[in-house]
């Protein structure tokens, strides 16, 4: 199980270390990580196990002082798995495949992900890649008429991205742009759920096979 465990810690990008206690009978989880719910008091980690049905026990490392959680099973290892690690391993999981899908594509794009919400970055002056996304999703015209040096265009453009989206994955989502500066080109954050991440990945698939410009210049 600790083999097992630390997969999952490694696959869901949680920070923490793993031992096995003296007497081989459990498992001591110190956790780092700052996206971590169980929060920063033994009460709260004790809360938390208890509402997540988990097993275990909770306790404050003397030297480190940050929460270490026994675990004494191996039913109580499969379950903090279940809960703590996998929507943590399935969001980033999401988050890789389209940024993969957008980069044989040859757009430069960043990806962070939450337990249910993702973060998509499009940042260049101009918003070109925002532009070569849209001509993938079947609208090579929608930067037409607008003044992208200014930013009135840029704002109207991330209006048309956001309805653009939605309509391919068939449910609001939300998109903010942050206007270029003398330090900063422009930069444009597209947030989805995961299934919305999805379904636009696949969509991005499926243009793949039709792009003829698709991966130019790689």
């Amino acid at each position: 199980m600790k083999a097992q465990l630390d997969d999952a810690l490694k696959a869901a990008g949680f920070l923490a270390t793993l031992e096995v206690a003296d007497d081989r009978t459990a498992l001591h989880l110190t956790e780092y990580s700052s996206r971590s719910p169980l929060g920063a008091t033994v009460e709260a980690a004790t809360e938390w196990l208890r509402r997540s049905g988990i097993d275990a026990t909770a306790a404050r490392d003397e030297q480190t002082f940050r929460v270490v959680l026994t675990l004494a099973s191996a039913d109580c290892v499969r379950t903090l798995i279940a809960t703590l690690l996998q929507p943590l391993i399935t969001a980033r999981t999401t988050a890789q495949q389209l940024d993969d899908v957008l980069s044989d594509h040859g757009i430069n794009s960043t990806v962070d992900a939450g337990t249910e919400y993702l973060n998509l970055h499009l940042a260049e002056d101009k918003l070109g890649p925002a532009i070569t996304l849209a001509r993938l999703l079947g609208a090579p015209g929608l930067a037409d008429g607008l003044q992208l040096s200014r930013r009135r265009g840029i704002r109207r453009l991330t209006e048309r991205i956001q309805w653009l989206i939605t309509g391919v994955v068939g449910s609001p989502v939300s998109a903010e742009v942050e206007p270029a500066c003398p330090h900063e080109v422009d930069r444009l954050t597209i947030a989805m759920n995961l299934e919305q991440a999805r379904r636009l990945t696949e969509r991005l698939r499926l243009a793949k096979a039709a792009d003829p410009w698709s991966g130019a210049g790689q």
